[in-house]
């Protein structure tokens, strides 16, 4: 009875060395993290990088539509575009934490273009389609050349937190990239229709929403092959 204790007791003393080294190497490879800015931070972070882009890309290629406009025009434009831009931006900082509860990528995308549609249609006037194919091709290779990479900086700013609904995320960094290609267009751009701008340049933000959507789905594949 008594060599049975001693067996016990033995063997609890072995377990707590075997624990003790464990942990203490586990101590040893553990690296602190450095924690995540605020989501005010990143939602800054996220628009101050769309419109830079927007408005250094645009100048960069002349700002002919920016000169065309009114004040009145300009101010409706740019205050609107602005304003969704911050609320994409909110949300894609949002969707880095795990705990930010359930995200929406498809609804503010639509709200953003539906948005984007209303202004278009009540500063300009203009219906004229001429050159509607040639020139709207144009504009949306070279909004999407902007639109694109701005997508792609975001997914990765986005990835150095946790996306859980990848392709939802994703969906959020091509809205930032999407907004940063058409606001440049509103910049650099100058035919100043309701054909082209209501279906090229707000195309632009479709293009970047596939391709953030591809860029979640991609990494979200990658992830299930691991595991």
């Amino acid at each position: 009875m008594v060599s049975t204790t001693q067996d016990g007791d033995e063997g609890g003393v072995v377990d707590a060395v075997v624990s003790a080294k464990i942990l203490a190497a586990m101590a040893r490879d553990t690296k602190p993290v450095r924690p995540l800015p605020g989501t005010m931070t990143m939602g800054a972070i996220f628009f101050l990088l769309c419109w830079a882009v927007a408005i250094v890309g645009g100048i960069a290629a002349g700002p002919k539509g920016f000169q065309l406009l009114t004040q009145v025009e300009w101010i409706s434009i740019f205050g609107v575009l602005a304003a969704v831009t911050a609320g994409a931006a909110m949300l894609a900082a949002r969707s880095m934490r795990p705990a930010a509860g359930r995200l929406y990528g498809g609804w503010p995308a639509a709200v953003s273009l539906v948005v984007a549609e209303m202004v278009f249609l009540a500063v300009f006037q203009d219906y004229d389609a001429s050159h509607f194919i040639h020139a709207g091709l144009v504009c949306l290779g070279l909004g999407s050349a902007f639109a694109i990479p701005v997508t792609c900086i975001a997914w990765l700013v986005m990835s150095r937190g946790f996306v859980v609904e990848r392709v939802t995320g994703g969906m959020l960094a091509g809205l930032v990239g999407g907004l940063a290609g058409l606001s440049m267009l509103e910049v650099h751009c100058p035919l100043l229709t309701v054909p082209h701008v209501g279906f090229w340049h707000v195309a632009v933000v479709v293009v970047g929403l596939v391709f953030g959507a591809c860029l979640g789905l991609r990494d979200n594949r990658s992830s299930d092959a691991a595991a």
